[in-house]
């Protein structure tokens, strides 16, 4: 069963037989990079000290690996919530 509907008489989203008010148009999200590949840091490091010239631009490279860890992290739990409003029928 499908949650929303769309009239084919007025054209305007339902849930069932009730008409949803109109909402206001969302720009798409634009298109996903892709993931993150890393190598996870042997000791987790996530308190970030201030950045360096040169290197890596993080005092440690467990700390530099932390930061793409969180971020490979951050990608995957937004590609869950986009599949998830798919799934709804939220573009």
């Amino acid at each position: 069963m499908t949650l929303f509907n769309k009239s084919s008489v007025d054209g305007k989203l339902r849930i069932g037989d009730i008409p949803l008010p109109d909402l206001p148009i969302i720009p798409p999200i634009p298109a996903a990079l892709p993931t993150l590949t890393f190598t996870p840091p042997a000791v987790p490091d996530y308190a970030i000290q201030d950045l360096m010239h040169g290197g890596y631009g993080f005092k440690t490279l467990d700390e530099a690996q932390s930061v793409l860890a969180a971020i490979a992290n951050l990608q995957t739990r937004l590609s869950a919530v986009e599949e998830r409003l798919r799934v709804m029928g939220i573009p």
